[in-house]
């Protein structure tokens, strides 16, 4: 695999995880280092919304730099950048647009990378909202297994991803990649948003579909795996179980295919 490629498409990929995040998930999660709560607790002021063309370096494709229409400029800070933010999504991905939830959509992004880096899940500071069905499960004989059914909530989402031009998403990432990597040096981790990125779409891409007993139990407000290995099992991986095997193959199948493009 071309490990260029998870560089290049954390826009659609953090909108699509954060929003299956917040709806298959409860409301636990790391907290975001005071500072940065402090932040987004902040008045904001409006920013203002400027385009430019887009200036390609000799480190990206020459097929990413061929001649196309402006791309909405990257914010310069952090501060009043979410309504920048929201005009690039219509640009990228016009249909997620209405999902994005205001304050701080550049933080919540790269807090939710760091996190799968680890294969671990945010389920606060969400960035984006959509309403999709509760989570159901039929019985047989006693034992309580996922509805087929379930399978389905994640399909407008996926449709939505698997439309996003490549190419479009690599010019977008190369340009907005300073403020995602500003915002990722707030959490005072080592390394760069770049490298947690591509340690992100890596354990995507790798995990394996459910072979065992997938029957669950109750035992709480939560369901859980009966299996205890399964249920041990890393939180990323859970979640892409909950796609169900045929959107978690159009997801991972998204994903090689931008590597194959690069």
């Amino acid at each position: 695999m071309n490990w260029k490629t998870p560089a290049l498409v954390a826009v659609p990929l953090l909108l699509f995880l954060a929003y299956v995040l917040y709806v298959t998930l409860g409301d636990d999660s790391p907290e975001l280092p005071p500072a940065v709560v402090e932040t987004i607790e902040e008045e904001k002021k409006p920013y203002p919304i400027v385009r430019e063309s887009y200036e390609p370096t000799p480190t990206v494709d020459e097929e990413l730099v061929e001649e196309g229409p402006p791309l909405v400029a990257a914010p310069l800070v952090l501060e009043n950048s979410d309504e920048q933010v929201r005009v690039a999504i219509l640009d990228i991905a016009p249909g997620m647009a209405s999902w994005l939830i205001p304050d701080e959509q550049i933080r919540k992004w790269v807090l939710m990378v760091d996190l799968m880096a680890d294969a671990k899940l945010p389920r606060r500071y969400r960035p984006i909202d959509y309403p999709m069905a509760s989570f159901k499960v039929d019985e047989k004989d006693g034992v309580m297994v996922a509805a087929p059914a379930n399978y389905e909530r994640a399909n407008l989402l996926i449709e939505q991803l698997v439309m996003i031009d490549p190419a479009l998403m690599a010019k977008y990432y190369h340009q907005w990649q300073p403020i995602f990597e500003k915002a990722y040096r707030e959490l005072g981790k080592p390394g760069s948003f770049d490298q947690r990125l591509r340690l992100s779409i890596e354990r995507i891409i790798m995990v394996e579909p459910l072979q065992a007993d997938g029957s669950v139990k109750r035992p709480g407000v939560f369901y859980q795996y009966n299996d205890p290995k399964l249920e041990k099992s890393p939180e990323l991986s859970r979640l892409l179980w909950r796609l169900g095997p045929d959107n978690t193959a159009k997801l991972q199948a998204y994903l090689e295919q931008l590597a194959n493009v690069l």
